[in-house]
C-alpha cells in the first residue's frame, strides 16, 4: 500500500513543511511508542508509522517532501508590477 505525502505527514503528526530532521525525530518517537516488542505496543500502528516514514523518505529523496501530493506544483512567483 502506498501512502501519499500529506497522509504520511499526518500519521507522524507533522505539519505541512517539516524538515527531514523533524520527520526522523517524529518517526523515532512514534515507533518507540508503538513497536510490538515494547509493552503496550500496537503492531498495526507500528506498521502504519513505518509505511508513513517510508513514503516521506521517498518524497524527501525525490524532492517532494513539501508538496501537496495532488500532482499540482506550487505556483511560480509572479513578477512585481511596476507602476
Amino acid at each position: 500500500m502506498t501512502v501519499d505525502v500529506p497522509a504520511a505527514r499526518s500519521t507522524l503528526g507533522l505539519g505541512p513543511t517539516p524538515s527531514w530532521t523533524e520527520v526522523r525525530i517524529a518517526y523515532r518517537a512514534q515507533i518507540a511508542a508503538t513497536h510490538p516488542d515494547r509493552a503496550g505496543g500496537d503492531p498495526a500502528r507500528a506498521a502504519s508509522v513505518t509505511q508513513a516514514y517510508a513514503a516521506l523518505e521517498r518524497a524527501h529523496r525525490d524532492g517532494r517532501l513539501h508538496h501537496s501530493g495532488t500532482g499540482s506544483r506550487p505556483a511560480a512567483p509572479t513578477a512585481a508590477r511596476r507602476s
